[in-house]
């Protein structure tokens, strides 16, 4: 998720990041993202419950909603102050979509030729740098995320009794 929002935003700041790992792996975290242009947006990723799978990018004049992870993801523009709505597909017509499998087969193919072509692959491993630095960022400033079930408070909340 946050490698393609590199790719399609450009170089990203955390600027607030929780998580629910305490110790562990974290399962659910929400974070706060900034832009060089100062533009922000929150990104929740969960492995405990079931989210929209979509990134949805919200301005005072229009919303865009672009699904993810889907072999046929849909596209949604939304223009403020119109019932009217332009929605539609991301892959092109007649062509099969891949499926989450295949995206990572394909990269790991491509990686592969790159190798023995002697050229870069299509998704350099400075992108994957880039990623990790941005995990990292998060992972420093990282605060525990208080969910509806959580039996923990957060820091600085007294237990309920």
């Amino acid at each position: 998720m946050l490698d393609l929002l590199l790719w399609w935003l450009g170089d990203l700041t955390a600027t607030d990041y929780r998580d629910d790992a305490l110790g562990g792996v974290e399962s659910d975290c929400e974070m706060t993202l900034a832009t060089a242009a100062g533009l922000t947006g929150t990104v929740e990723i969960s492995r405990t419950r079931n989210l929209r799978n979509t990134c949805v990018f919200e301005g005072s004049q229009a919303r865009l909603e672009v699904g993810i992870w889907d072999s046929d993801p849909e596209v949604r523009l939304s223009i403020a102050g119109s019932e009217v709505a332009l929605a539609g597909h991301a892959r092109r017509g007649g062509e099969t979509g891949l499926n989450f499998l295949d995206t990572f087969i394909r990269q790991i193919d491509d990686f592969a030729r790159a190798i023995r072509g002697k050229r870069e692959p299509f998704v350099p491993g400075s992108e994957g740098r880039r990623s990790l630095a941005l995990i990292e960022s998060c992972y420093v400033q990282r605060r525990f995320l208080e969910l509806p079930w959580s039996v923990l408070p957060a820091a600085g909340k007294e237990p309920v009794a």
